[in-house]
């Protein structure tokens, strides 16, 4: 009765990340569409971090890393033991999103009057806390802790 609600989990974070994946590398090459809606701006407009080349491409490739252990998990976890370990890992990422830098994202940001501010509160941040719930029955699943 579990491994439907599992097969869905698996299928919705394969799809997150690939989508991440394309879309962080749009802009790591140099796409400047959508950029109002995926960084925080400060009450006069100025943003509050430009991210350097490094960063636009660590994240897509780390995205498609993960969209690869997504869809390999089952032969990795037989080989390594401990592979369950890297749900709780990325929920607890995802709680911090979350709960955000107190100033610009998360539950606990500034209210600015911008495009990123509504995204982070009705899309972003409940996007992080669905990612990290889901990331925890993964790691409960298979960690066999009694959900």
């Amino acid at each position: 009765m579990i491994r439907p609600l599992i097969s869905a989990i698996f299928g919705s974070l394969e799809l997150f990340f690939l989508l991440s994946f394309f879309i962080h590398l749009y802009w790591g090459l140099g796409g400047k569409g959508l950029v109002m809606y995926a960084l925080p701006v400060k009450a006069d407009g100025e943003y509050y971090f430009r991210p350097g080349k490094i960063a636009l491409f660590m994240i897509p490739f780390l995205s498609m890393a993960l969209f690869l252990i997504f869809i390999m998990f089952d032969s990795i976890e037989s080989k390594f033991r401990y592979a369950h370990f890297l749900f709780l890992i990325l929920g607890i990422m995802f709680v911090v999103r979350a709960i955000g830098d107190f100033r610009s994202c998360g539950f606990f940001k500034h209210k600015v009057s911008s495009i990123f501010w509504l995204y982070d509160t009705y899309l972003y941040t409940p996007g992080a806390v669905l990612v990290a719930v889901m990331q925890f029955i993964l790691f409960a699943h298979y960690s066999h802790i009694a959900l």
